[in-house]
């Protein structure tokens, strides 16, 4: 008998054929990350923010919402970046309800909050963000990934908050 996860994920699979793309499957990642535990306290960490809520600057391009094989690419915003030059492009959610409090799904403001606070350290230069519809992550895992993991440790980021939209 299949598990709720398992039944989950072949109804999802099924719809996601047929009414957007009929040969999506799903990519399973068996294997676990590689656990690397913190060598400082928060206080003293680095944070970097990791997003999937397709945000990007007034001036740069937007993600590609239109095509049933998703948009694998990233954009880099600085973290200091004016909020009303933050765009949101993603097909998965209302983004004008998100608009509404953009910390909900880029959670920048907060993060300062809490650097102020003295909770973390510092926050990164760059937050890193893409837009969550992603059916073939081949490209993005083997390319991307590690392009951004690289900037991160230039950046001596310590730990790494991915938010899901």
């Amino acid at each position: 008998m299949a598990t709720l996860s398992e039944a989950f994920v072949d109804i999802e699979r099924d719809f996601i054929r047929e009414k957007i793309l009929p040969d999506f499957e799903y990519t399973g990642f068996v294997e676990p990350s590689r656990r690397v535990p913190l060598t400082k306290a928060l206080t003293e960490s680095r944070v970097a923010l990791i997003s999937t809520c397709g945000a990007h600057l007034a001036g740069d391009r937007p993600f590609i919402i239109d095509s049933p094989r998703g948009d694998d690419s990233y954009r880099v915003v600085p973290v200091d970046s004016p909020r009303e030059e933050l765009r949101l492009t993603h097909p998965g959610y209302n983004v004008a309800r998100v608009r509404q409090d953009v910390n909900t799904v880029f959670p920048v403001d907060r993060l300062k909050e809490l650097v102020v606070e003295g909770f973390i350290g510092s926050l990164s230069v760059n937050a890193y963000t893409f837009m969550g519809y992603i059916p073939f992550p081949a490209k993005l895992m083997a390319e991307v990934v590690p392009s951004i993991v690289e900037e991160l440790k230039e950046d001596r980021v310590d730990l790494a908050l991915l938010v899901p939209a």
